[in-house]
């Protein structure tokens, strides 16, 4: 369960949504088998798909009750640091680190010769064409709490001077994100890391990937950055390791809205058999509909306050992260749960 401090608001909600959910769970496949009327084969169809249903449940509340825990025991206690350079060990030979908003140190590696202490590479261009902050000291325990990404490169010209990552860069600071070189017009992505995957089909990509533009850097910027030699295809996942307990949740609410989808597809196709006959259906059809209007109306929400999460600068500091994270899974769990109750209620009363 969640080491997190619940108010009491919080903790009737959470009971009231287990009550709920257990009332589902040995409720749903009774109210669905108990109907002799339907087609054997439809309704085997449907207790099939009301089983994958209630087996996504119980994964994903186990799925969100992890991603909670590590968001309040890790992120909390580092989450001060996204954005910022810092350095660890204490010392002054210690190394230097970009940390990103996800939570990832990238070294910021100096030559070892004139610039071997911290506080002389801070005064170099070198350090300088980075174009990072002052450091500041970090301990072991937020050091080893922070996921090791790729160094951020350099190289110098004689004649131009260092041309480097910079730590404001938007693909270095946030990561998973599509890049096109505005030179070649070749289109790859950048995960947490810092590595860059290019795409066999660039106009055919994995949904992973996203839809949106992608960024135009200019072709210095792009021969910096890592490449993975095998490039993705259309089948193949956008990496995105810092977050991937976000990704298999978002495939599980997407998959449930899915069963929902195709269980009012066999309830359609029951009404039609019947002709109009049987207004029970009917109206058991229209109710579920309004509450299919109101799951999408409600994932809107979720999908906002995901969005207002992952996009907070150091938005997990204390505690309040927590109650938005456990209302957040309330509410997800209680628009599953309205719309497999509304749709076993319609079959029931038919």
């Amino acid at each position: 369960m969640l080491n997190v401090k619940m108010n009491s608001s919080n903790t009737i909600q959470g009971g009231n949504f287990l009550n709920n959910k257990n009332k589902y769970n040995n409720k749903n496949v009774k109210l669905i088998e108990g109907n002799d009327n339907m087609a054997n084969d439809k309704r085997q169809e449907i207790n099939r798909l009301v089983q994958e249903y209630r087996g996504l449940v119980d994964k994903y509340e186990m799925n969100y009750e992890q991603f909670v825990y590590e968001k309040m025991n890790t992120e909390s206690n580092i989450s001060e640091l996204f954005g910022k350079v810092v350095q660890y060990p204490k010392e002054d030979t210690g190394k230097l680190y970009f940390v990103t908003q996800r939570g990832v140190r990238r070294e910021i590696p100096r030559t070892g010769n004139v610039d071997s202490l911290v506080s002389t590479f801070v005064q170099t261009e070198k350090y300088k064409s980075h174009e990072c902050g002052a450091p500041q000291i970090i301990n072991g325990t937020q050091f080893r709490a922070l996921k090791e990404g790729l160094p951020l490169k350099n190289s110098y010209d004689s004649k131009t001077g260092h041309t480097s990552q910079k730590c404001n860069d938007p693909w270095v600071i946030d990561g998973s994100k599509l890049l096109k070189n505005r030179v070649s017009s070749n289109i790859g992505w950048v995960d947490d890391l810092g590595n860059l995957y290019e795409f066999t089909e660039p106009n055919h990509k994995h949904p992973s990937c996203g839809e949106g533009a992608a960024h135009q850097i200019n072709g210095q910027q792009w021969g910096l950055i890592s490449k993975k030699t095998k490039p993705l295809t259309k089948v193949d996942v956008c990496p995105s390791q810092t977050q991937p307990l976000q990704l298999q949740l978002n495939k599980d609410n997407n998959r449930m809205l899915t069963i929902a989808n195709e269980i009012k597809t066999i309830v359609d196709d029951m009404k039609i058999q019947n002709n109009g006959k049987d207004a029970k259906i009917i109206v058991g059809s229209n109710n579920f509909k309004l509450e299919k209007t109101r799951l999408l109306n409600k994932r809107k929400k979720i999908e906002s306050l995901e969005k207002e999460i992952f996009s907070l600068e150091g938005s997990i500091r204390d505690n309040t992260f927590g109650v938005k994270s456990v209302n957040l899974n309330y509410l997800a769990w209680g628009v599953s749960f309205v719309t497999i109750a509304g749709i076993g209620f319609m079959i029931s009363r038919k």
